[in-house]
């Protein structure tokens, strides 16, 4: 039987808060987890409901440094096009955590697996992590109409270039891009070790 773990809403709700803005600037958890000087699975480990692990105030304070630096990048890259209205490229502590106070019974902790209502960005970087979506080769419009589907939205094939782009960039790479029948595919990206 599995553990159920207790949470206060404050602790739980910051957890799901830089879940969401993680994968929207489509920071993998083990890329947020390597930058922290943590193991692999650190990010994953606090993420699950199957621990009691929480941020402390010091991983915090670390990661709103690198939510900046990646957003800075993006934002750079792209300059400034295809990228959501609403676009953040600064993050501080108090942009981690719930503005309003919260009860203090503790919750179960429960971390939705796709975000609800979250942007083209964070509900794709949601599937890469938490489906088995892409374990077929995906054209744009098939990745298209599945996250619009998940979320009941509109997006288009340009709503996703910039998180695709990145998840295919090599110190990211959690997708790879195969061309089957002449067209571009996104597979997800199995690493090749050498014999």
């Amino acid at each position: 039987m599995e553990n159920i773990w207790y949470l206060t809403p404050f602790e739980l709700l910051t957890i799901i808060i830089v879940r969401n803005i993680r994968l929207e600037l489509g920071i993998s958890g083990e890329e947020l987890s390597l930058y922290l000087d943590k193991s692999k699975k650190y990010i994953a480990v606090i993420e699950s409901a199957a621990s009691y692990s929480k941020y402390t105030e010091e991983m915090l304070l670390k990661i709103a440094i690198y939510f900046t630096e990646i957003a800075k990048e993006i934002e750079s890259k792209h300059g400034g096009e295809n990228l959501p209205a609403n676009f953040k490229n600064e993050y501080s502590i108090l942009d981690l955590q719930p503005s309003e106070i919260l009860e203090r019974d503790k919750v179960v902790k429960e971390i939705p697996s796709i975000p609800e209502g979250t942007g083209s960005s964070a509900t794709l970087n949601a599937v890469i992590e938490t489906s088995d979506f892409f374990d077929t080769a995906r054209t744009l419009q098939e990745i298209v109409d599945y996250c619009n589907k998940l979320q009941n939205q509109n997006w288009k094939g340009s709503d996703f270039t910039a998180a695709l782009s990145r998840a295919t960039k090599k110190k990211n790479k959690r997708l790879e891009v195969k061309l089957v029948n002449e067209i571009n595919t996104y597979i997800i990206y199995k690493s090749k070790t050498k014999s």
